[in-house]
């Protein structure tokens, strides 16, 4: 096995993320941790409000304080402890070892700056380039992106350009320093299919050229199927399954994973019955129930599913579940 399958780059210890409301606490990451290997991808998956965005933005040390409030056993990155780093440490990290691709470009880029010093900014300030080898850098990091005629496009705005190219631009950006450490914000949502399939296989290419460990953030379980490693399942601000792709996808555990799963429709669909659904609403983070979040919205609950919320239980080196039934559902 390489070197590059087995350094570890990211390694998250029991990180929670409250944000202090006038309506009171809300508790958007509850006890989080995960590791990520150098080459290896990590989907991230759940709903929208499940923790995912803020997990990533606490890694990074983008959640502004107050009103949130970070706290972890520790935030190690190459053995560096991001928790316990100044400001001007951490700044020097963000866009140079570690960088992240935000899910709308239309909003992430500046609006009143070209493309290209964009670009070329990030350039001058981690690498130390003149404004010309900056600009030049800038074209080939385009160029290795597919988009054509580079050159040309380091004059356009923003909205000059695609959607697709909007995110190209972004994916340039967060590679040209060559991070470590690379956190993709579901990059492909507002993408049609098309544009969607071919930025997959940009991520899966650049992975393989560079090396770089990737946390892949997306709602659904098909978008990681061909792209990460392993998948982290995320439910109200918890990790409630992790496994490898294939645990995940061939013998989900969790009730909520089995949801997931069997509301995106495959080919072997009927397309004459309406798809699957998880019944319910996501649960409200500000009174969480002290048992099971899932609970109310599962069909195996047990009246013990009110007691203790249930820990993470591992099945096999690479798949562990937070489901008292998790036995009981593989089968």
């Amino acid at each position: 096995m390489s070197d590059k399958t087995t350094t570890r780059v990211l390694d998250v210890e029991h990180l929670s993320v409250r944000f202090h409301t006038g309506h009171g606490i809300v508790r958007a990451v509850d006890d989080v941790s995960f590791t990520l290997d150098a080459g290896e991808t990590l989907g991230l998956v759940g709903e929208s409000g499940s923790g995912k965005s803020v997990t990533c933005m606490a890694v990074m040390g983008l959640l502004p304080s107050p009103p949130a409030q970070v706290e972890a056993t520790s935030i190690l990155f190459e053995a560096r402890d991001l928790t316990r780093l100044a400001p001007p440490d951490l700044r020097a990290l963000r866009g140079d070892r570690i960088a992240m691709v935000f899910q709308d470009p239309m909003t992430s880029l500046n609006p009143f700056l070209t493309v290209g010093r964009q670009l070329e900014e990030v350039l001058e300030v981690h690498r130390g380039l003149t404004r010309r080898d900056a600009r030049r850098r800038a074209a080939e990091a385009l160029s290795e992106v597919g988009i054509a005629s580079p050159e040309d496009r380091l004059a356009a705005y923003s909205h000059q350009l695609s959607g697709g190219m909007r995110q190209r631009v972004m994916i340039a950006m967060a590679l040209l320093c060559k991070p470590k450490l690379l956190i993709a914000d579901e990059p492909t949502t507002a993408l049609d299919v098309t544009i969607q399939a071919q930025v997959l296989d940009l991520f899966a290419e650049l992975r393989e050229r560079h090396g770089t460990a990737t946390l892949f953030v997306t709602h659904s379980l098909g978008v990681v199927a061909g792209l990460a490693d392993r998948v982290n399942v995320m439910y109200a601000g918890r990790i409630v399954e992790t496994g490898s792709v294939r645990a995940i996808f061939h013998r989900p555990r969790h009730p909520y994973t089995r949801g997931l799963l069997s509301s995106a429709p495959t080919l072997a669909s009927d397309l004459s019955k309406p798809l699957a659904s998880i019944p319910g609403q996501p649960p409200d983070l500000l009174r969480l129930a002290r048992g099971c979040s899932f609970a109310p919205r599962c069909a195996h609950a047990l009246p013990r599913c009110d007691g203790a919320r249930p820990e993470l239980e591992a099945w096999s080196e690479a798949h562990s579940a937070a489901c008292i039934r998790s036995g009981e559902l593989s089968l």
